[in-house]
């Protein structure tokens, strides 16, 4: 568990008060259910984390800003869409212990669900004030549909497997790490590490989540056609993407401590975060 700065802390109930906003108005039980079910029933909210603490490194007071809290709820609602939308293309019955939206309310009702979170990501994109930011979002949005495509295809090979993850999970976590450079004066040196950082780390992320499929699921759930197929790719991989991915984080990770110091520290956080699942390797 990550020890949060306290600026940090205070942004992320921002976030998560922005969240619980989200589909309240809604009239029709059954889609306002399928819309808030993950924000409801919601995960380690990483991808806000990552930009809140990206943002201290870069200037303490940086992630109380009301745009970047905006921004970083627009990430999430993204990444909530491309669960359901997930759920729908892999079939899953269950995700985080409970049936998905998919088998509480029917495919037809979770897209529709996806939809409205879309509208809503653009909206809070909007809400930064920043065009520059709508755009750069939307193009993550772009991103994670061709990723999703890769998926419905069904592209075999490890080739193909990595740049799904580069697409589909890396992209928004690239994005939640780039995403503070939006609101204050970086160094385009720097810009650029964080992008590498983020992507590195998105892809490591998922490389944890398939490898801890290829193991057994936690709770117990029959893996899907899309699960085992990653899976499988996520063993074959394991040795030698982690371990280049994990020396793309170093390299990333060294030169922001040069340019930030001690609080870079909480970027190296939440990298052994996501690294502590993987077997065999180490800081």
């Amino acid at each position: 568990m990550l020890g949060l700065p306290n600026t940090v802390d205070e942004a992320m109930a921002m976030v998560r008060a922005e969240l619980d906003l989200v589909g309240r108005d809604i009239e029709l039980p059954e889609l306002r259910h399928a819309v808030r079910h993950y924000i409801e029933n919601h995960g380690k909210l990483v991808r806000p984390m990552a930009a809140l603490l990206t943002a201290y490194v870069i200037s303490e007071d940086l992630p109380l800003k009301r745009e970047l809290v905006y921004g970083a709820t627009s990430i999430e609602l993204m990444h909530i869409v491309s669960l359901l939308q997930d759920d729908i293309v892999d079939g899953h019955t269950y995700r985080r212990g409970r049936l998905t939206p998919r088998m509480s309310h029917g495919d037809k009702l979770a897209m529709l669900a996806s939809d409205f979170l879309i509208a809503e990501a653009v909206r809070y994109s909007a809400l930064t004030r920043r065009l520059d930011v709508v755009f750069f979002l939307s193009d993550v949005a772009r991103r994670l549909a061709l990723g999703e495509a890769m998926d419905v295809a069904r592209m075999e090979g490890e080739e193909w497997y990595m740049k799904a993850i580069e697409l589909k999970t890396a992209s928004l976590i690239e994005a939640s790490v780039v995403l503070p450079t939006f609101f204050v004066e970086v160094d385009i040196d720097v810009v650029d590490r964080l992008r590498k950082l983020g992507r590195s780390l998105g892809k490591l992320y998922q490389l944890r989540d398939d490898y801890s499929d290829a193991l057994g699921t936690p709770d117990g759930h029959d893996l899907t056609e899309g699960e085992l197929r990653s899976s499988k790719w996520a063993l074959m991989a394991e040795r030698t993407a982690v371990l280049a991915v994990a020396t793309d984080i170093e390299e990333a990770l060294g030169a922001l401590s040069r340019a930030f110091g001690e609080r870079a520290g909480h970027l190296r956080d939440l990298y052994n975060v996501l690294l502590r699942d993987i077997p065999n390797l180490s800081v």
